[in-house]
């Protein structure tokens, strides 16, 4: 059995404009909604494209300069 486990590291570090990170945490964000049971989880350093994608509840997101955990 798949764990419904999806993860993305170091989303829009390379060649990713802005506009195509934001698309894709949209487009991420209606999968989850979609599909009960999965986690995505998406490493950016991108802050605030993040928060702009990723509801408040279910978001953990660094401050600058801050460790995750």
């Amino acid at each position: 059995r798949h764990p419904g486990l999806f993860l993305i590291d170091s989303a829009g570090a390379q060649e990713m404009i802005p506009t195509d990170l934001a698309e894709t945490l949209q487009q991420l964000r209606a999968i989850c909604e979609e599909t009960d049971g999965l986690q995505i989880i998406a490493a950016t350093a991108n802050r605030e494209l993040a928060r702009g994608g990723i509801p408040d509840d279910r978001a953990k997101i660094a401050e600058a300069g801050a460790f995750m955990w």
